[in-house]
């Protein structure tokens, strides 16, 4: 195990540009927080990717451009397992169901949310490359 001393104090956590580290180097919190981050951008833009006015291609440019960027920043660092792997790509489903307006009770499966989107899971291919 290995120990973080930042100005000759012991923590358990710490955040240096925009990426957290803990002292046991486990990548849960920081995907967890990725993705709230991610999250929160998705709120700044979705009154943007929500309306029925703008393009689907527009809406797939900015999520890619704004949210997945924020979400994937520092992750050349990762090592993913696959249970890390479903948190990101179902993040990836909660997008593009909202984008479209698919509530959870309408029980529409990720293949057909993905046709209607006109794609393929685009973050695990990132990832992966």
């Amino acid at each position: 195990m290995c120990q973080v001393i930042v100005m000759e104090k012991r923590v358990h956590n710490i955040t240096y540009l925009d990426a957290n580290f803990n002292y046991n180097w486990d990548i849960n919190k920081e995907i967890r927080i990725r993705i709230e981050k991610a999250k929160a951008a998705f709120y700044k833009l979705k009154k943007i990717l929500i309306n029925r006015d703008i393009t689907l291609d527009l809406k797939i440019r900015l999520i890619r451009c704004d949210i997945f960027s924020t979400l994937l920043y520092g992750m050349e660092s990762w090592t993913l397992t696959e249970t890390l792997m479903k948190k990101l790509k179902a993040f990836e489903m909660w997008i593009y169901r909202r984008v479209l307006r698919i509530s959870w009770v309408d029980r529409i499966r990720n293949e057909i949310v993905l046709h209607r989107m006109k794609k393929t899971t685009e973050i695990t291919k990132t990832i992966k490359i």
